[in-house]
């Protein structure tokens, strides 16, 4: 290797090979692609950026200014960064012989196609979405002279659903080159990715000693403890663990980004803890933010990190070291248990992680054991209970009521999607005191909650203002806006209603009322009857007189009987009208 290559090695403070980079190295110099399985904190990105240095200043004809040499691809954009930043640091003393280019997603495609088009570069680390996209829409991105493919993490970019992007971009690039594909696992998807892109591959497998039975993913100077309490416990153990622990640089990992967003703030705003650092980080958080932040954890020496598991793979803080990794909710996915843990005891340093369960997920334990992954259990401390704290800091600031509310909706949804559902059952969850634990002022509305009986003291919260001013103005906008809205609704209810009650249909043809008794039908009918046989001659007047009454007379007979014909055809009449009107 080249003397800058060495300077830089020692500028890391390594002064030897680790088994993954001693196995690697010899064969992706020489002409061989390789399929690396190994261990999270084994030294897999030095395993690939050297080769690629090497090879890419070992042409005979130097690459031109828009001719990429080499392709590292990974799942997520901090892991790209991470990588980036690694690769700066061997190209730096070159002088400009190499260039390289970062080109992940979440800022605008365009400022990336014009930062190639103008400074051109060698060495391209990206994320498999805008890769593609730049492939597809820059015809300078020239790739036919590149020498080295690396696909890192490929088991977390196949389950991440880049599938059809790889497949894509492997189309693009030339067949005669060198691959390495590298990862912790090698899944099945992994090994048809293998048969897809890399010819006659030589798999390296690093395996860590054995610490006591069995083998493990996790290097042996790592100390695993958990800790088991209720969910309303969790938050006063590690406010101990972190007052206790002042000098410590700490990861500490939730369930969904939400959580993360509460619990920062519930952290930030206990005195104990003034004079902590905390640093939030997680997949809602905008990219050059995020970029931001992940470079101020790593520089510093004492923060605390909280992040979802956004943050569980690749990521190396090698300059500043990890204390202890808290996982204060197991993860979603099992697989995640290793990659968090991963982040510390990295190339042979000590650390330690602590995991935080609840009763109910205790056989979580006896699932890590048959996973080979050995965990000590430590007693739960002494400690004080912080949720009053949080609940006054809630009664002042809407902002923070509206986290706490988010945060609970997303943990309860997130809990029912875990992968190991038969160990974490949303139906063995004790919901009053998982209420507790995220401080809430009132049991929220959610179709988890519709059917429980649940003791919860609830408070009023329609009055808890913002402290922000802005949005406390706003709120009350849309309030003055929403009574105003309500109050006319009722007045116009009450004015329709009155409308309707002085209202008199008006009939649109002059129609007989029928609202007659059907005794009264048959009465008249009758009387017809009666008048049709007195003027055929079969009764006599008497007669007539004497079924209908003595009282009327032959005039009124005969009115009467006309009046009731003319009632009967009009009945018809207004029956065939409506029979119209039906159809």
């Amino acid at each position: 290797m080249r003397e800058t290559t060495y300077e830089v090695l020692n500028q890391f403070g390594f002064n030897r090979m680790t088994p993954v980079q001693s196995a690697t190295l010899p064969l992706f110099l020489k002409h061989s692609d390789v399929v690396v399985e190994a261990p999270t904190g084994s030294g897999k990105t030095l395993a690939f950026v050297i080769p690629i240095v090497e090879k890419l200043l070992s042409l005979e004809t130097p690459l031109t200014k828009h001719e990429v040499g080499a392709l590292i691809i990974t799942p997520t954009r901090e892991l790209a960064q991470q990588i980036f930043a690694v690769v700066e640091k061997f190209i730096e003393p070159l002088g400009g012989t190499l260039k390289s280019i970062l080109l992940i997603g979440g800022s605008d495609v365009h400022h990336d196609i014009n930062r190639f088009s103008d400074n051109g570069a060698n060495i391209v680390v990206g994320t498999p979405g805008r890769l593609d996209e730049i492939l597809t829409k820059v015809a300078n991105f020239n790739v036919k002279e590149l020498k080295i493919l690396v696909l890192d993490e490929a088991d977390r970019l196949l389950d991440m659903g880049f599938h059809m992007s790889l497949v894509s971009i492997l189309g693009k690039l030339p067949k005669q080159r060198r691959t390495g594909l590298f990862s912790a696992t090698q899944t099945r998807e992994v090994m048809e990715l293998v048969k897809a892109g890399l010819r006659n591959p030589v798999k390296v497998t690093i395996t860590v000693e054995e610490k006591q039975v069995g083998k493990q993913c996790f290097p042996t100077t790592l100390n695993n403890f958990y800790i088991q309490c209720n969910s309303d416990e969790k938050l006063a153990q590690l406010v101990h663990f972190l007052e206790h622990h002042p000098n410590d640089k700490v990861i500490v990992y939730f369930l969904t980004c939400a959580c993360v967003n509460f619990f920062w703030k519930a952290l930030k705003s206990l005195p104990s803890l003034k004079k902590h650092t905390f640093i939030s980080l997680h997949g809602k958080v905008p990219t050059q933010k995020r970029a931001g932040m992940l470079e101020s954890f790593s520089k510093s020496t004492t923060a605390v990190l909280l992040t979802t598991d956004l943050a569980a793979r690749g990521l190396d803080f090698a300059e500043n070291p990890i204390n202890w990794i808290i996982q204060y909710d197991p993860p979603q996915d099992p697989h995640f248990f290793i990659h968090r843990i991963g982040r510390t005891a990295r190339m042979g340093a000590d650390g330690n992680a602590l995991l935080f369960l609840q009763e109910n997920e205790k056989t979580y334990i006896e699932f890590l054991e048959l996973r080979k992954v050995p965990i000590e259990e430590i007693p739960k401390e002494n400690a004080t209970d912080v949720i009053p704290l949080i609940k006054q800091e809630i009664r002042k600031d809407r902002d923070f009521l509206d986290r706490s509310l988010t945060a609970i909706t997303s943990y309860v949804r997130a809990y029912k999607e875990h992968h190991c559902n038969y160990i974490f059952r949303i139906k063995d969850l004790d919901f009053n005191r998982l209420l507790r634990s995220f401080a809430m002022l009132k049991i929220p509305k959610m179709p988890e909650l519709k059917n429980l009986k649940l003791d919860y003291e609830q408070e009023d919260t329609d009055n808890i203002p913002f402290l922000d001013p802005t949005k406390e103005k706003q709120r009350q906008t849309k309030l003055a806006a929403l009574k105003e809205k309500k109050a006319e609704t009722k007045a116009k209810g009450k004015n329709e209603k009155q409308s309707l009650k002085r209202k008199k249909p008006e009939p649109k043809e002059q129609i007989v009322d029928e609202l007659a008794d059907e005794d009264d039908d048959e009465d008249m009918e009758k009387e017809f009857k009666l008048l049709k046989k007195l003027k055929k001659g079969k009764i006599t007047e008497e007669q007539f007189e004497e079924e209908i009454g003595e009282n009327k007379t032959e005039e009124l007979i005969i009115a009467s009987a006309t009046k009731k014909k003319d009632h009967f055809e009009t009945k018809n009449k207004n029956q065939k009208f409506k029979s119209r009107r039906r159809k």
